[in-house]
């Protein structure tokens, strides 16, 4: 199944002239179901009314109610399927699969589940009957219940008619530029799509503005999903193979155009203005699709949308990495992203935002907007997020792009009128997220419990929290696009200030942001390390545990304060063994120290073995590991603080 969006999506399929001499032999019904195959559906439906023999009228009724579904003016096809009154001579084992959708994406629910369980009671299969099910009773329970956040997002029908598909759209030097249709020259084609150029203009809130239409003639059919490199001032775009078109193989093959007479799309680019310098995408093939082309990252990184073979559903996404003066093998994105259906339409905000639209996830039906976090350097992509209220409805719902930090447009045919879609601004209220930090002691890294924490904007204190057990807090309110400063205070410890200013949700939602505090050195105090490792039986350090003690150096060095060393050993093994292991433990500690600066006079190295057990665990004793874990340690006493 790959109506995604039908036409708007769909590459354009060579059209046979069905007025042409060489084709006067053919039957009205051969000529109607070529015109069919190559989606010439207009012409084909006035083939299709020519035929009036009786026996054939379920096949033509049905053959009709598909060329409107596939001009999604679904009430005109459901019109038509509904005329059917004998399925098994329709000869087309979708029928009622086709009625279903007709229904789903009016917002018939129920109609649509009914169509779909005559469908099942016909024996044929689709892989995507779960998921219609599935959107069937997602967009029931959304209409019940209406999402939570459906009445904060502000959306308002534009001014902008582009009297067509919605092609894609791209921001070049301070102008939008649209692929825009073509004036026709046959009125009756009033559902065909016309080619394409781009339109130049600019957007005041939901009005808009059309400067110039530029480009015309570039392609005879689709011109279209432009998308700007600003770095490298090139221009990507999607268009056909061939800009004839095609009515004998003699032709295609000179052409170089598949035998099955499809003129796919494929992905092209070319600096900015100097159209005949275009280069084609490396990675195209001629027998599939390679559309909506979306660069990002400097110029390094390009997301398109593919029908090629091997991917989850219909259309995938997938990226292509630039390596030097080329690109990188196509990676899918992986199910994450992709579906069962089709994934089209991607966009990239600020290089950590994927939004897209896809048919084959739980949606309201049709095609619904979605989005992902992405992390380029991981090449990591999130579980994908339905956007909910408001922006999806049982229509299609597609082609979203920011036009700021919290507005921007979208494509929608939620109105149902064929062969149109419509252009929705929307405006994303300024949201407060709960945000999370904790308290830590910079020395030995141990969380600190009942710290004082003050959040401050612009010098004014906006609130005070503690923090728990664990050294965490929350503070309920922090906006995006804010500079905020955050100090912890603790009883002896040097208060501390932190700056915040976060760019995206998540980094307010998906992050803790701690908060280390030094602690004021006074005579008496002890710091006790349980994570000062040394080999198994040894005096040598651990990598990990020259990184504790260059914290501790830092400190000796900055509080001028002189300590004893000491090292502790549980009470397993020879009691004598013990102490003379922690004695060249505590000195190899020591001298790590001097390495880093730490003067040696302010350093005494102690080894007690077993001597200052922390618990009952001692000779004979049954303990737990953790139990004898507590008991190997080094700990640091000030003797003194030189003032």
């Amino acid at each position: 199944m790959k109506n995604l969006f039908l036409k708007a999506l769909l590459p354009i399929f060579f059209s046979t002239l069905i007025f042409q001499s060489s084709q006067a032999q053919l039957w009205i019904d051969q000529r109607a179901d070529e015109l069919f195959n190559s989606s010439d559906y207009t012409y084909a439906i006035k083939l299709y009314s020519q035929i009036k023999t009786k026996k054939l009228q379920d096949w033509v009724n049905t053959q009709i109610g598909r060329c409107y579904f596939q001009l999604k003016d679904f009430k005109k096809a459901e019109e038509f399927f509904a005329k059917v009154q004998h399925p098994e001579k329709s000869k087309y084992e979708y029928l009622y699969r086709d009625l279903a959708l007709c229904y789903l994406y009016q917002g018939r629910y129920t109609d649509a589940e009914n169509a779909l369980k005559n469908f099942e009671a016909t024996g044929y299969n689709d892989p995507m009957l779960a998921t219609y099910y599935q959107q069937i009773n997602a967009g029931k329970n959304f209409f019940k219940e209406q999402a939570l956040d459906d009445e904060t997002v502000k959306l308002s029908k534009t001014n902008f008619e582009p009297n067509g598909f919605y092609l894609g759209s791209t921001s070049i030097k301070g102008q939008w530029v649209f692929a825009m249709p073509q004036p026709k020259k046959n009125d009756f084609l009033q559902y065909e799509t016309p080619n394409y150029g781009l339109a130049y203009g600019k957007w005041n809130k939901n009005e808009w503005k059309q400067d110039s239409v530029s480009v015309v003639g570039l392609s005879k059919f689709y011109f279209n999903s432009p998308s700007f490199d600003s770095v490298n001032n090139l221009i990507f775009y999607s268009k056909n193979v061939t800009n004839a078109k095609i009515t004998k193989k003699k032709k295609m093959k000179e052409q170089k155009v598949p035998e099955d007479r499809v003129n796919h799309l494929q992905i092209y680019y070319a600096p900015y203005g100097k159209w005949n310098d275009e280069t084609a995408f490396i990675h195209n093939k001629l027998q599939h699709n390679f559309t909506h082309p979306v660069i990002w990252n400097k110029g390094n990184a390009l997301i398109f949308a593919s029908d090629i073979p091997g991917g989850f559903g219909g259309y995938d996404l997938y990226v292509s990495y630039k390596n030097g003066s080329t690109w990188s093998e196509p990676i899918n994105l992986g199910n994450q992203i992709n579906s069962i259906g089709d994934d089209m339409y991607p966009y990239v905000w600020g290089d950590t935002v994927l939004f897209f639209a896809s048919n084959g996830r739980i949606g309201w039906g049709g095609a619904d907007l979605y989005r992902s976090n992405i992390d380029l350097k991981n090449k990591i992509y999130s579980e994908a997020k339905h956007l909910g209220g408001k922006f999806n409805s049982p229509a299609d719902d597609f082609g979203l792009w920011m036009s700021g930090e919290r507005t921007g447009y979208f494509a929608s045919n939620r109105e149902l009128k064929p062969g149109k879609d419509d252009i929705y601004a929307f405006e994303i209220p300024e949201i407060c997220y709960n945000f999370k930090g904790q308290v830590i002691d910079k020395v030995t890294l141990q969380p600190l419990a009942n710290s004082k924490v003050k959040i401050y904007e612009n010098g004014n204190l906006l609130g005070e929290v503690t923090t728990d057990s664990k050294g965490y807090y929350t503070y309920p309110c922090i906006y995006r696009n804010r500079k905020y400063d955050i100090q912890a205070e603790q009883p002896k410890y040097t208060p501390e200030k932190i700056n915040f200013e976060p760019k995206l949700p998540a980094d307010i939602t998906e992050t803790v942001k701690p908060i280390y505090l030094n602690p004021i050195v006074e005579k008496n105090m002890v710091f006790t390390f349980n994570d000062i490792l040394f080999e198994y039986n040894k005096a040598d350090l651990l990598a990990e545990s020259m990184i504790i003690l260059d914290r501790l150096a830092t400190l000796l060095l900055e509080s001028n304060a002189k300590v004893e060393l000491s090292a502790h050993t549980d009470s397993r093994g020879n009691d004598n063994y013990n102490q003379k292991l922690s004695q060249r433990r505590a000195e190899s500690c020591v001298n790590y120290l001097i390495s880093k600066g730490v003067q040696a006079w302010q350093l005494t190295a102690r080894g007690y073995g077993e001597k200052l057990l922390k618990n009952g665990c001692g000779n004979n004793v049954k303990c737990s590991e953790d139990e004898h874990a507590v008991n190997r340690r080094v700990e640091i006493k000030v003797l003194d603080v030189k003032k």
